[in-house]
């Protein structure tokens, strides 16, 4: 029987071992078929290539084993950052629906906005057409203050926001003056003459005038058609003696109840 000394490496596994072996055996039994002449070397050469092709193959399914290992891997990172990434796509798209309702309600309030800016400044402009008709119809001295307001009303910079103001400062004084006996000054003209006279009146829609020397005196209503005032001549049972002591009660601050005026209240 031949003898082959097989060197095999560290890095052969037990499955290259029994492959070589088998190899040996098949080698050996064919031997008799051989020719006596033979060279052993060829034999030697021929188990070291095989031996080197089963380290190979083993090299390469190691190596597969691997690389499929990595691979796996390499798959699941891919695919977990694929989910991620849908993930961040999906959150997107709700936060960019978000934003586009965000948007679609910014654009409808401020529509409404608009609508009610333009309805406000329509009712503003009926408002300011009354007062102008309100004005003539209000005692001369309220009158005098409204002017401003109503010049300061029609100036078509003046935002609505100002106008609104404006008209609560003109109602207010309006109120303040209502709620009390009102005292004013005033020059009153009387055919050629010009006469200093005192005016009283008491809320918006009744007043009174006397001259310091009770030549001119007379009483105010307020009308449709605005204020108007007549002489005491042609007013009856007027008292010039009554309305001077009224107004001086006025004047001092004694008149804490009620006070006489030279005529009636009652509609005329």
């Amino acid at each position: 029987m031949l003898v082959v000394n097989l060197k095999i490496g560290d890095r052969l596994t037990k499955n290259v071992s029994a492959r070589a072996k088998v190899l040996l055996v098949f080698f050996t039994a064919c031997m008799p078929l051989l020719s006596v002449g033979a060279d052993l070397d060829d034999i030697d050469a021929l188990t070291e290539r095989w031996v080197a092709i089963e380290q190979q193959r083993t090299a390469i399914r190691s190596n597969w084993l691997e690389r499929e290992r990595i691979g796996s891997t390499q798959i699941k990172l891919l695919r977990a950052e694929r989910q991620s990434l849908r993930t961040f796509l999906d959150d997107a798209a709700q936060s960019d629906t978000e934003i586009d309702q965000r948007r679609i309600a910014l654009f409808s309030e401020q529509q409404q906005l608009e609508a009610r800016d333009a309805a406000l400044q329509l009712d503003m402009r009926i408002i300011v057409d009354e007062l102008v008709v309100i004005q003539k119809q209000i005692p001369p001295p309220l009158q005098s203050k409204w002017e401003g307001h109503l010049a300061k009303l029609g100036q078509e910079k003046l935002s609505l926001s100002e106008k609104l103001s404006t008209v609560l400062v003109l109602l207010d004084e309006t109120a303040d003056f209502s709620k009390r006996i009102a005292l004013h000054k005033s020059r009153m003209t009387f055919g050629d003459r010009t006469i200093l006279v005192n005016e009283l009146y008491l809320g918006l829609s009744h007043g009174w005038y006397i001259s310091d020397d009770a030549s001119a005196s007379g009483s105010g209503r307020a009308h449709e058609t605005g204020w108007r005032w007549q002489e005491a001549s042609t007013v009856p049972g007027f008292d010039n003696s009554q309305l001077y002591e009224t107004i001086k009660l006025v004047e001092s601050g004694s008149a804490r109840g009620l006070v006489s005026l030279p005529v009636s209240l009652g509609n005329r």
